[in-house]
């Protein structure tokens, strides 16, 4: 237990232990709480991301004894929940049966004997489809109060992004309409039908879409034939017919560029400064591979399937010299809010990117993220409580990620439930949500995103909008992941977690100088790399598909950016700096260069329910007026 935990800690956290007590501890605990090694490992990652514990060096006894007693905490509140999600004994009483119509028998009342699955006191109040609806009072065994309902922060903020701008924008009651952008895929999709030729041309497309995109950086950062930089298409395709790009694999003994995708040496492998292989195209270098050598490089964020472009030498062609290296170059902007607000207005009129209103107003929006119902049942208070919370003063639009009906919820996994996925998922959410919209004083309009966890919907990723069936303006579906307009801002969003994997992937050498945003700078990966989900290989349960690869690409430069996570709620502002001769990677919030780039709103909003507990979500206000959209955004993470 002990060497495959020294293994999964190296390949899952980014840290190294061989401290023989530290290991026997981490051991001890694993056993005790029914955890594999791999697990164990993913929490302490995940525990000192959040924490703010730089990965990649050894182990501290002090880190150990206080992530052991927060996993001991952790895992208290997953028993509690599980325990109060399968009650003992399974009698089952016909006055139970009695629940709101539309789901099951509607006979069930009536019936003498029990039905085909037991209904326990807390399945009974689980499966309440009216919107604000509690458990009947008949039902016969009595229901542990929760954590979630004995909590006391309530609707307290957690943190908040430009503290300075002022909660109430003073608009009026409009609705604003989300307009996607991008590659849209059909609504009834078809998957499972991945070849190898489909994975290897994404790959090359990957590496033929970044070669390009670094010809126009360096056209833009410098002039290209007589040209002035920034000249626009002329100077780009000039230094696309300049750039000299050296196939990978073949020796080269003059500075040249090199643009491939990063590997592990060994397949399955964790990187590290030795294990870091670039992978050429098929088209420029037959698919050849050579290793790279980075000990030239002060600072590097490195991960399995990111591409980036290397200037340096390959005296044998086996071994890549890097002298600089290319991890980031955003997509372009689709206006020029950033750089010349007076001129904004205007471009997005010639983008089509106003999604009700001008680049110069303002936006009031809610964003959460699933699970929606805790661990106990399936009654979804969190979201009961959270449109309560909006009602007395409702935002312009509420953006809803999946999972709603989450394939790992207790009740759902161990099916002890007598309705379908698409019955819970209608009753619950979509009636619910209609009821709550026609209660309020002023308009709102819901966006739903599906995610891969969601047990009524179609497990792949890219994922297709739900069916909506009765869908009207005011209720609408949206792809997994997509690009939309709304207001004077222009929103990307994907509901898988990005962050946790890429912070388990990531290779890492930062100046001790530098500002430490780990968050901020695995955020970036997805805006440097014009990619949705730029880890390759993805991880077990990702359902990745890339036959439909291009509804992954980020091709326009949002103004926020929704990327929710198990790790800790945020809102932070991420530079989008272009890749110049100065530097092509994560520049600090507090660097020249990304002082000068456009900036990007990143939010994770965190989960809405959290085991047996409530967790979070993020209101968004965008003051009125001119500037970048960043420097008038407030984000405030609330408790549900």
């Amino acid at each position: 237990m002990e060497q495959e935990l020294r293994r999964a800690l190296q390949t899952q956290a980014g840290v190294k232990c061989s401290d023989a007590a530290l290991l026997t501890q981490l051991s001890t605990a694993a056993s005790s709480h029914g955890l594999a090694a791999k697990e164990v490992a993913s929490r302490l990652g995940a525990y000192m991301l959040n924490q703010k514990i730089m990965a990649g060096g050894a182990l501290s006894g002090a880190t150990v004894d206080h992530f052991l007693s927060a996993l001991a905490r952790e895992c208290n509140k997953e028993n509690q929940g599980r325990g109060a999600a399968t009650p003992g004994g399974t009698k089952w009483d016909g006055a139970a049966g009695a629940r709101y119509p539309g789901l099951g028998d509607s006979n069930r009342a009536e019936q003498q004997g029990p039905p085909s699955t037991p209904i326990t006191g807390r399945t009974a109040a689980a499966v309440a489809p009216g919107f604000g609806s509690k458990a009947s009072p008949a039902t016969p065994q009595s229901v542990p109060r929760s954590a979630f309902k004995a909590r006391t922060n309530r609707a307290q903020v957690v943190s908040t992004l430009n503290r300075h701008i002022p909660r109430a924008t003073g608009q009026e009651a409009r609705l604003v309409h989300a307009e996607p952008r991008g590659v849209q895929l059909p609504q009834r999709h078809l998957y499972l039908m991945e070849r190898l030729e489909d994975k290897v041309a994404a790959i090359n497309a990957r590496i033929s879409g970044w070669r390009k995109a670094l010809a126009a950086a360096l056209a833009a950062a410098a002039p290209a034939n007589g040209q002035a930089a920034g000249n626009g298409e002329a100077a780009a395709a000039a230094a696309a017919e300049g750039l000299e790009i050296a196939p990978v694999g073949v020796p080269v003994q003059e500075d040249s560029y090199f643009v491939g995708r990063i590997v592990c040496e060994v397949e399955g492998g964790h990187l590290n400064d030795t294990a870091v292989v670039l992978e050429g195209d098929t088209a420029t270098s037959e698919g050849a591979r050579a290793a790279l050598d980075l000990s030239q490089l002060s600072s590097y964020r490195l991960f399995p399937g990111q591409v980036v472009a290397v200037k340096g030498v390959s005296p044998n062609g086996s071994r890549i010299l890097a002298k600089h290296i290319w991890t980031h170059l955003p997509p372009p902007c689709p206006r020029a809010s950033s750089t010349a607000p007076g001129a904004a207005a205007d471009a997005m009129k010639v983008d089509g990117l106003i999604g009700g209103g001008s680049a110069e107003a303002g936006l009031s929006a809610v964003v959460a993220a699933g699970p929606y119902c805790i661990a106990d049942d399936l009654a979804y208070d969190p979201l009961h409580e959270m449109l309560t919370e909006l009602k007395a003063s409702p935002p312009q639009m509420l953006v809803l990620l999946g999972p709603f009906v989450d394939v790992e919820q207790p009740l759902i996994s161990g099916g002890m439930i007598d309705v379908t996925f698409q019955q819970l998922f209608q009753t619950q959410v979509v009636e619910r949500l209609q009821a709550w919209q026609a209660a309020l004083p002023s308009p709102c309009q819901v966006v739903l995103l599906p995610a891969v966890r969601d047990a009524f919907h179609d497990p792949t990723f890219p994922q297709p909008a739900i069916d909506l069936q009765a869908q009207d303006q005011q209720l609408v579906s949206l792809q997994n992941p997509c690009s939309f307009a709304a207001g004077p801002a222009l929103l990307a969003a994907v509901t898988h977690d990005v962050l946790r994997p890429l912070s388990s992937a990531e290779l890492a050498r930062v100046d001790p100088a530098a500002p430490a945003d780990r968050l901020g700078a695995l955020a970036s990966h997805v805006i440097g790399q014009r990619r949705f989900f730029p880890l390759y290989p993805a991880p077990p349960g990702s359902c990745l598909d890339l036959t439909a690869d291009a509804a992954l690409q980020l091709q326009q430069l949002p103004d926020l950016l929704l990327l929710p996570s198990d790790l800790a709620a945020f809102a932070k502002t991420v530079a989008a700096a272009p890749a110049t001769t100065a530097g092509g990677g994560y520049q600090p919030a507090a660097s020249p260069a990304a002082q000068s780039s456009p900036q990007v709103v990143v939010i994770n909003p965190g989960r809405l329910a959290k085991g047996s507990s409530g967790g979070t979500y993020a209101h968004i206000i965008v003051a009125a007026g001119s500037g970048s959209l960043a420097s008038r955004c407030r984000v405030d993470i609330v408790r549900v």
